[in-house]
């Protein structure tokens, strides 16, 4: 049961196929997460990282490239995936977030 009271699942086909597996591998989803909803969320990432190498469904889109910090100047005021590294955190309004993310915040 998630923050919200909803009963979370897996869903898996009588034949033992994992939907949300089939459908990340198949580039037709990606990973999303909380923290109280983290149950095959190794797997799920090694799914959608099979997807993005392979250019699969959504990742064949532009929009949904995986952005490096560098390319954010020209794409203010949008929501981008962002890959970096974390080199420190901060608590900001009682969550916690690496600076290099409180950057790009403030920056797109």
């Amino acid at each position: 049961m998630d923050r919200h009271g909803r009963l979370l699942a897996h869903l898996y086909t009588e034949d033992g196929i994992w939907i949300q597996g089939a459908l990340l591998n198949q580039g037709m989803a990606r990973v999303y997460s909380f923290p109280d909803n983290r149950a095959l969320i190794s797997e799920m990432l090694a799914q959608e990282k099979i997807a993005r190498a392979a250019e699969k469904g959504i990742w064949q889109v532009s929009f949904y490239r995986i952005r490096q910090h560098l390319d954010l100047d020209r794409l203010k005021n949008s929501f981008q995936l962002v890959e970096g590294v974390v080199q420190d955190v901060a608590r900001v309004r009682k969550k916690i977030l690496g600076l290099t993310q409180i950057t790009t915040l403030n920056n797109v």
